[in-house]
């Protein structure tokens, strides 16, 4: 393979990577979105809400 061949490896490397990143951070917003929504059916307030995200962040 010349270098075209290994540009042409590096960019495929790259693209799957974006895309299994892409992949990890949908999983992590449902996750999230998940625990969220438990949280708030749990408390039936958005402040206990608030107050946890703080902490987190």
């Amino acid at each position: 393979m010349g270098i075209l061949g290994d540009i042409a490896a590096f960019l495929f490397m790259v693209i799957v990577i974006l895309i299994l990143l892409l992949i990890l951070c949908f999983i992590c917003a449902a996750v999230l979105a998940v625990i969220v929504e438990a949280i708030y059916e749990e408390t039936g307030k958005l402040e206990a809400l608030y107050n946890i995200l703080r902490h987190i962040l």
